[in-house]
């Protein structure tokens, strides 16, 4: 099954099963198509980061964000970690429990640009976003670096708390 949940309430607004013969990337697409998405933010995973999937989200009126685009994503993830992040406003936090420590650090960059025409192309997208996670685990003595990208088809301003989102 795949199923769409709204992020505030956590009610189920649809699913559908997923046929034997199939993945959950057809499911997603017709699940979205038997909603009211118009005005919506689409939260979906890195295997739905693919043109079929965003031109579906964009044609139902919803925006979308593709979160963690992964190394199976073509030349996408390539693209993502060849931007240049050096003018980009990075946000930090820095959090500690759990006997760890996690500072993670995010930039967005803009891409409506006609110079980022043919760049990270996927339908609708607008913003680029990289997320840096650094952990250490104190006991274990361990740590390491995760970096994971995302798209985003709404622009800055669009993207604002209290706005009606949904994830698949």
């Amino acid at each position: 099954m795949v199923a769409t949940v709204e992020h505030g309430t956590g009610m189920v607004l649809g699913q559908v099963e997923i046929d034997s013969r199939s993945n959950r990337i057809p499911a997603v697409r017709e699940l979205s198509r038997g909603l009211a998405l118009a005005g919506r933010l689409v939260t979906i995973d890195a295997m739905h980061a693919r043109h079929g999937t965003a031109r579906c989200l964009i044609e139902r009126g919803a925006d979308h964000v593709f979160s963690a685009v992964k190394d199976d994503q073509g030349t996408i993830v390539q693209e993502l970690g060849a931007i240049d992040r050096s003018e980009a406003a990075w946000q930090e936090t820095l959090d500690k429990g759990n006997g760890r420590i996690e500072r993670r650090r995010c930039a967005v960059v803009d891409l409506s640009g006609a110079e980022w025409s043919d760049h990270a192309d996927l339908r609708g997208r607008r913003q680029a976003v990289h997320i840096e996670r650094e952990r250490e685990i104190l006991e274990a003595g361990r740590d390491g670096i995760e970096l994971a990208y995302g798209l985003t088809s709404p622009g800055a301003v669009r993207v604002a708390p209290g706005m009606p989102s949904t994830r698949s």
